[in-house]
């Protein structure tokens, strides 16, 4: 059973990576903040998001807690913008509207609305961040 799981998580990060440059979720250099008189809704949802300046690939992977089960989903992007400079500079970080992303199939678009633990290790970067959703 371990060589299985192993096997379809090589298999799922090679994936990934092949898809990783043309995907561009998190296209924008920066921030993707609300609109003016957005709808602002949650959930709440955490997650860890870890930037690579060498391997220029963003990391966001989200827990959700549901009908007391532990949901979890992972994105891996490519990110050649960097880390933020500090916590404040993560704020309001979010993929670009128009990549239509849903983290757990929510409606709206998620941005980050709160930064813990801000943390850089030479030339990577992470931090927990908080996720709302948005609508025009």
């Amino acid at each position: 059973m371990k060589l299985r799981k192993i096997v379809l998580f090589v298999g799922l990060m090679a994936i990934f990576v092949m898809l990783a440059p043309g995907s561009q979720v998190w296209a924008g250099a920066g921030p993707e903040p609300p609109e003016e008189g957005a709808d602002i809704h949650g959930p709440e949802i955490w997650g860890v998001v870890v930037c690579d300046n060498t391997l220029q690939v963003m990391t966001v992977r989200l827990k959700r807690v549901e009908d007391c089960l532990v949901k979890t989903e992972t994105y891996v992007e490519a990110w050649p913008h960097g880390c933020p400079a500090d916590e404040t500079a993560a704020l309001g970080y979010g993929p670009d509207p128009a990549d239509e992303i849903h983290f757990f199939l929510l409606p709206g678009t998620p941005y980050v609305t709160k930064v813990k633990n801000f943390k850089i290790e030479g030339t990577r970067c992470s931090f927990d961040a908080q996720f709302m959703f948005w609508e025009p």
